[in-house]
C-alpha cells in the first residue's frame, strides 16, 4: 500500500530543521498511527541530518531517507532502510561487503548483492 500524507505532520521537537533522532520519529510514527496500522513504511524527506542517508526504526516499523542522500542513490538507501525494517541489524563492514546491500556505509559501493542473513529474513 501507498500513503499520501496530505496534511502537515510536525515532528521536529528539538528546531534542528530535520529530522535527526529516535524521539523526533516516534512523535512522527504517533501521529501516523491512525493511517499505518500494521505497516511498515519509509517516508522520503527533504533533510535529514548530515551524514545520514536513511535512519530506520524497526520499534516503530518507520524508515526515513533523505531526498538526496549524500552516499548511493534513492532506491538503494530506502532498499537499505527496508533491510533494517524486515530485521536485520547492524551493516557487514570491510571491504569483502562492499557490494553488498546491507554494508557500512563507510565501506558500500552502493550494489546490491543479499547475503545469506537477509535472504533468510526474506525467505525463512
Amino acid at each position: 500500500n501507498v500513503w499520501l500524507l496530505n496534511e502537515a505532520a510536525d515532528y521536529d521537537s528539538n528546531g534542528s530543521g530535520t529530522l535527526d533522532n529516535q524521539a523526533e520519529l516516534q512523535n512522527l510514527a504517533t501521529k501516523l498511527a491512525p493511517a499505518r496500522a500494521n505497516a511498515l513504511d519509509v517516508y522520503v524527506v527533504k533533510k535529514l541530518n548530515p551524514g545520514n542517508n536513511g535512519m530506520a526504526f524497526a520499534q516503530v516499523g518507520i524508515a526515513v531517507v533523505d531526498e538526496v542522500p549524500e552516499k548511493c542513490d534513492l532506491q538503494f538507501v530506502i532498499a537499505h532502510e527496508i533491510g533494517h525494517l524486515l530485521g536485520r541489524a547492524g551493516h557487514p563492514e570491510g571491504a569483502a561487503f562492499a557490494k553488498y546491500l546491507m554494508s557500512s556505509a563507510q565501506f558500500s559501493e552502493c550494489g546490491c548483492t543479499i547475503g545469506k542473513t537477509e535472504w533468510r529474513l526474506i525467505n525463512p
